[in-house]
């Protein structure tokens, strides 16, 4: 089983953004069925609000996959993944 990531990123600006790669774990289904007005939620709402981009499981193999993806999922030469800088795996 491949447990969900949250990456800290770099990009081509010097940003840093927060993104997660979903793995095929319970978080993973857990952060696609939460609800923003469900009180139990609280804590997956306020995680939300960080990540800029989900990727899905088939869309990497490594953590240096997400390098060259652009963190906003759109075409944007600024957004373009350079480093990772923190990785943290969900347990």
């Amino acid at each position: 089983m491949q447990k969900s990531k949250i990456f800290t990123v770099l990009d081509n600006t010097g940003q840093n953004k927060t993104v997660c790669w979903l793995g095929d774990d319970k978080f993973s289904e857990d952060i696609k069925d939460f609800d923003a007005a469900n009180a139990d939620d609280i804590d997956l709402i306020a995680l939300d609000s960080v990540i800029s981009h989900y990727f899905e499981k088939d869309e990497l193999t490594e953590d240096h996959d997400l390098i060259g993806k652009n963190w906003d999922g759109e075409d944007n030469n600024d957004t373009v993944i350079q480093k990772i800088t923190y990785v943290h795996e969900v347990n």
